[in-house]
């Protein structure tokens, strides 16, 4: 486990640190993972400027924990693409569809800032760390779902509420997938 995802941890224990410590130390390490995780950031926010200037943004938040939430909005030539995703993250960025329902639109929010604490944790090793992962699971756990089974989506979806243990049944394209990426 990274240390800043220990000190994360930590701070979210009952210790005897004053509140206002605590806030600060929670800032401190939120700009500490910013930082970390700054240059996958930057490369997303190069991607999401260009969606912005081609109109395709409808609402653009930051949040406390310095995590940009950009809405895509609805009938728009990147919506139509056919990414049927409700959403994703890119460094510190939380990129969201517009149209989708409030349910799965909170669960989506709160999965996607999941992943942006691990990234804040793990830096630029979030996206290899990933990949050897589904890759392994793929390559050689032949009973398991390569995406599903990965140990950050399998936290994402804790975090946000949603189902983390899924049957073969239940699988995404049937008992037979086992796709990596989604």
């Amino acid at each position: 486990m990274p240390p800043v995802r220990i000190w994360y941890l930590a701070l979210n224990k009952r210790i005897s640190y004053t509140s206002s410590m605590k806030k600060l130390l929670k800032k401190l390490l939120y700009i500490l993972g910013f930082l970390w995780c700054l240059p996958v950031s930057i490369l997303g926010w190069i991607f999401l400027g260009i969606l912005t200037l081609f109109k395709q943004i409808d609402e653009i938040k930051v949040l406390p924990n310095l995590a940009f939430v950009w809405e895509i909005k609805k009938e728009t030539w990147f919506h139509k693409l056919g990414i049927d995703w409700f959403g994703w993250v890119f460094g510190n960025n939380i990129i969201l569809y517009e149209d989708i329902d409030k349910v799965r639109k909170y669960r989506s929010f709160y999965h996607e800032l999941e992943h942006v604490m691990q990234n804040y944790c793990w830096g630029i090793f979030f996206y290899p760390a990933y990949i050897l992962e589904s890759s392994y699971l793929w390559l050689f756990k032949k009973k398991v779902h390569a995406y599903l089974f990965n140990h950050f989506e399998r936290a994402a979806r804790k975090a946000a509420g949603q189902p983390v243990e899924i049957s073969p049944s239940n699988w995404l394209d049937g008992p037979k997938d086992r796709w990596p990426w989604w």
